[in-house]
């Protein structure tokens, strides 16, 4: 019966550092992806000022 509960136990821990570990790199995607489409969106602004014709 210990060794049952010793096994779910780790079991659980295990599943638990994964979920950990898929939302933090979740997080860091999200993080970077954003921060890829800011600098793009100011390259879009800095050539659409810089372009004939622009604002």
């Amino acid at each position: 019966m210990v060794a049952l509960l010793q096994e779910i136990r780790s079991q659980l821990a295990w599943h638990s550092k994964l979920r950990s570990g898929a939302a933090k790199l979740a997080e860091v995607t999200i993080l970077r992806t954003l921060l890829v489409l800011e600098d793009v969106t100011k390259k879009i602004g800095i050539q659409a000022v810089q372009a004939p014709g622009g604002r």
